[in-house]
């Protein structure tokens, strides 16, 4: 039992060090395809997707999906779902109070900020993969629905720290 607990440290623990060691640094930057992060940010809820914008890199946007989603079909991962992540949810999902003769999709009442566990996926690029030679479309690489518009898929196992500060309506 100990040797396999300790065989298994060994695996593990250098993706997951290597990359939550990198202090100031931007982990989504800097971190490999099917790593092991944390990341603290702002989540941004786009019309088909839920868009992380890091502390550390506001600058890089990042696709969350639940690690449970079914569309990851084989490579889909445990959630925690506990009360930090019933928390966040409850946040995300609360809407602005409707005002008369105004219109609004998706008016959050909360901007929602918290640390995502999970694995980090990185494609080469976001967008139209071309053919090198010939310079034509040849399908799509990176993440974003319906068009990738992302080099980075955070696959999320576990949310904590959970913060919301009400957005003022205008």
């Amino acid at each position: 039992m100990v040797r396999a607990t300790a065989v298994l440290l060994c695996l593990l623990a250098p993706r997951f060090v290597a990359v939550s060691a990198q202090r100031g640094k931007c982990i989504v930057e800097t971190a490999q395809n099917g790593s092991i992060v944390k990341v603290r940010g702002v989540i941004l809820s786009g019309g088909h997707d839920l868009i992380l914008r890091p502390e550390q890199c506001p600058e890089s946007r990042v696709i969350v999906v639940y690690g449970d989603d079914a569309r990851l079909e084989k490579d889909r991962l445990k959630v925690n779902r506990n009360d930090s992540f019933r928390l966040f949810k409850h946040y995300l999902e609360e809407q602005q109070p409707a005002k008369p003769n105004v219109y609004c999709q998706s008016c959050p009442k909360y901007q929602v900020t918290a640390d995502f566990t999970g694995r980090l996926d990185v494609a080469a690029s976001a967008g139209l993969k071309r053919d090198p030679t010939t310079g034509k479309a040849i399908g799509l690489e990176g993440f974003g629905d319906p068009m990738p518009f992302s080099r980075f898929r955070l696959v999320v196992t576990e949310i904590s720290k959970v913060e919301a500060k009400e957005i003022t309506s205008q």
